[in-house]
């Protein structure tokens, strides 16, 4: 492997949406789904060709994600990031596929 070809860094990014019911005017009226969402970073890899992301987005490298709760309250998405080494400045690649037809 040749050594500019060792130029990305990637991370995964997981979303954490908690959806919950809000009233109007209190119970009774009309409803809507809301969510809160919180974001962390779930995996960071340096000195990565690049054919190493695409191997990410499908769920590649072993990577254990968390699936939905079946009641619809916990739902959960996984955005892949890179950036060139040296730089701190990220672009987004692409959700990472949770689903094994995939792999």
């Amino acid at each position: 492997m040749k050594t500019e070809e060792l130029a990305f860094k990637f991370r995964i990014i997981e979303k954490e949406y908690c959806n919950y019911l809000s009233y109007d005017e209190g119970p009774g009226s009309l409803t809507n789904v809301d969510a809160s969402c919180r974001a962390r970073v779930v995996g960071v890899w340096k000195d990565m060709p690049e054919s190493f992301g695409e191997d990410l987005l499908k769920g590649g490298h072993g990577l254990c994600l968390q699936e939905d709760s079946s009641d619809g309250y916990y739902e959960y998405s996984y955005d892949l990031e890179r950036a060139e080494m040296g730089t701190d400045s990220w672009e987004w690649q692409g959700i990472v596929s949770r689903h094994k037809d995939y792999y």
